[in-house]
């Protein structure tokens, strides 16, 4: 198996930077994108998820799920 890497950042113009990077993941065929910045919101991940046709998960997510998990 393969590791894909690509670069977007949450803070500078991230609509343009995501959907590039998510272009990019779709077209190298990954089976996952996963953006690894907590500064990646919900809106940021669906718009990843939806360009790139692919499951998506963010590091934000993961990290509020556990923590609600923890806490019930």
């Amino acid at each position: 198996d393969d590791l894909f890497v690509c670069s977007a950042s949450p803070y500078v113009d991230p609509r343009e930077a995501i959907i590039l990077a998510a272009r990019k993941i779709a077209v190298w065929g990954a089976d996952i994108c996963i953006l690894d910045c907590a500064g990646f919101s919900g809106w940021m991940k669906h718009l990843a998820k939806e360009v790139s046709g692919i499951p998506t998960i963010s590091a934000l997510s993961v990290s509020m799920r556990l923590a609600a998990e923890i806490l019930s």
